[in-house]
């Protein structure tokens, strides 16, 4: 989607569709910077923090990989339903040529 709002040739989404899609992206870009901060800590402790600091760590570093990692399955779902054509005899939905063109956060 270029910056004035028009979906790329061979996008073809409702608005819901694109909400949905830009919401999913904006999931995964929020999580993916909590979870590189998790692991820079993660990282770090290794060095300069107690055994009981490092167990903390690596808890969040944990619990930060697995929201990311369930935000990409969410949106590889997303991208797989609509990839998989018409459900309702409306054109086939194209959403992966659509990632890269869509605004993000």
């Amino acid at each position: 989607m270029d910056r004035a709002g028009v979906p790329p040739a061979g996008c073809v989404l409702s608005a819901r569709g694109r909400a949905k899609l830009t919401a999913l992206q904006a999931s995964v870009h929020r999580l993916s910077v909590r979870r590189s901060a998790a692991l820079r800590l993660l990282s770090v402790s290794r060095w300069v923090a107690t055994v009981h600091s490092q167990q903390a760590f690596w808890l969040e570093f944990a619990s930060a990989d697995r929201d990311y990692r369930l935000a990409v399955q969410r949106l590889t779902a997303f991208c797989i339903e609509h990839r998989q054509g018409p459900r309702r005899g409306r054109r086939a939905l194209t959403v992966l040529a659509c990632l890269d063109r869509a605004p993000g956060p």
